[in-house]
C-alpha cells in the first residue's frame, strides 16, 4: 500500500528521476563500426578471445586486414569497443525509456525487459561481456567499469524507489546492493541456459523475472525462514565432496 509520503513523489523527486536527470545520457556506437563489432563479437563467442586473430576477424566482417586496422589498432581494442558498446546501448536505451514511464513497478519491468530482449538480440555480444574486462588495458578497464556502475546505481534507483513506494521507507544502502546484484544475477544467468524451443520467448522470461522478483522483494512477515530445528540442521551440515577433508 502506497503511503502519502510515498504519492508525493514525483519523477525527479524519485531515486531514478534524480539520477536520470543530473547524468548525461549514454550513447552507443552508430556508425559503420557497428557491423563490425557484431560479427567481431559473433566470432570471438565461438573462438574465445585468444582462438580469434586480426586475420580471422578480416576474413569474418569481409575488411581486409589494413581495412581492420582503420577501426581498431589491436584485438584489445575490439574487446572494449565491444563492451563499451554493449554497455552503452543497454543503459541508453533505458535512460531513454524511464523518463516516459511513471510507476515503480512499470520501471523494473521496464529494467527487466530491456535488459533481457537487448541481451538476446545480441547473443554472442552477451558471451564476450560475460568475460569481464580482466584482458583489458587499465584506461579501457575504468571506461567500462564506469558504465557498468553508472546502470548498476540505476539499478539501484529503481529498486529503491519500488520500496519506497510500497513501504514509504528507504531500504538500507547493504539491503538495497544486494536485491539489486541478485535481480542483475537473474538476468545475466538466463543467457548461460537460455533455449528458445524450451523456455519460451524472451517476454515469457521477462514475465517470469519480473514476477520472481516483485514477490521476492515485496515479501510480507509470513515468509519466513525454515523452522528453527530445521535450519539448525541444514546449517550444521558440513561440506562433503570429492576435495574435502
Amino acid at each position: 500500500m502506497q503511503t502519502k509520503e510515498s504519492k508525493r513523489l514525483s519523477k525527479n523527486e524519485s531515486p531514478s528521476g534524480k539520477m536520470l536527470k543530473n547524468r548525461k545520457k549514454i550513447k552507443p556506437v552508430n556508425d559503420g563500426l557497428e557491423e563490425i563489432l557484431r560479427k567481431s563479437a559473433h566470432l570471438m563467442s565461438k573462438l574465445g578471445y585468444h582462438g580469434t586473430s586480426m586475420r580471422s576477424l578480416a576474413q569474418e566482417t569481409g575488411r581486409s586486414l589494413a581495412g581492420l586496422y582503420h577501426y581498431f589498432k589491436n584485438k584489445e581494442m575490439l574487446l572494449y569497443l565491444i563492451n563499451f558498446n554493449g554497455f552503452s546501448a543497454v543503459l541508453g536505451n533505458l535512460q531513454e525509456l524511464l523518463p516516459q514511464i511513471e510507476k515503480p513497478e512499470a520501471k523494473i519491468y521496464a529494467l527487466i525487459h530491456n535488459h533481457i530482449n537487448y541481451f538476446h538480440s545480441h547473443r554472442d555480444e552477451m558471451k564476450v561481456l560475460m568475460w569481464g574486462t580482466l584482458l583489458l588495458s587499465d584506461t579501457h578497464n575504468r571506461q567500462v567499469k564506469r558504465l557498468k556502475e553508472d546502470y548498476n546505481k540505476l539499478g539501484q534507483a529503481l529498486v529503491q524507489e519500488l520500496y519506497q513506494a510500497q513501504f514509504g521507507r528507504a531500504l538500507p544502502v547493504k539491503e538495497l546492493s544486494l536485491k539489486t546484484y541478485l535481480l542483475f544475477g537473474m538476468m545475466n544467468w538466463v543467457f548461460t541456459w537460455y533455449s528458445l524451443e524450451k523456455h519460451g520467448t524472451p517476454e515469457e522470461i521477462v514475465k517470469e523475472t519480473y514476477a520472481m522478483f516483485l514477490k521476492g522483494m515485496l515479501r510480507n512477515e509470513t515468509n519466513q525462514l525454515p523452522k528453527k530445528r530445521d535450519l539448525a540442521i541444514i546449517t550444521s551440515m558440513g561440506i562433503t565432496g570429492m576435495y574435502s577433508a
